[in-house]
């Protein structure tokens, strides 16, 4: 499974994408991962692939709604208060959620990384939340949250 992250600088791409392959290697899974600074942060990670090299992502997720072309019939995971309506998701048939990750905190990426858990089925929830544990009780509950509002 290819995974993208995308955020503003602050956001937590580099935190959610350390927590992302944590909770691989509590799975027994492999995961190569490669964060990228430019105007924003975006992280590209490879889960349990044999590839060698990064392909187009299966999952974006956004922690800040961000313009970026995804390829067709992915998965697009946005923190926005309402769905985004936009003629190139549907065109390409990019199934798009959303969850309001500033209105669970104002430092989305454990809530959003709950979002991400709720739509993949690759990596279980209890690894993730051994991979939150760490960062204490109120991540924790940030992330059961994002579990929940992901619409």
């Amino acid at each position: 499974m290819q995974v993208a992250l995308y955020g503003l600088h602050g956001r937590g791409v580099e935190t959610a994408t350390r927590i992302i392959c944590s909770a691989c290697a509590k799975s027994g899974m492999s995961v190569k991962a490669l964060v990228m600074n430019d105007s924003y942060k975006k992280a590209m990670i490879n889960i349990s692939g044999n590839e060698k090299e990064f392909s187009p992502p299966e999952i974006s997720v956004f922690f800040d709604v961000l313009n970026e072309k995804l390829p067709e019939k992915s998965v697009a995971i946005y923190n926005s208060p309402s769905a985004i309506i936009n003629a190139a998701l549907k065109k390409n048939k990019v199934k798009s959620h959303y969850i309001d990750a500033f209105s669970i905190s104002q430092k989305p990426n454990m809530a959003m990384l709950g979002a991400f858990s709720k739509m993949q089925a690759k990596i279980p929830a209890k690894s993730f939340r051994s991979a939150i544990e760490p960062y204490g009780k109120e991540a924790l509950e940030q992330f059961d949250e994002g579990c929940k509002k992901v619409k």
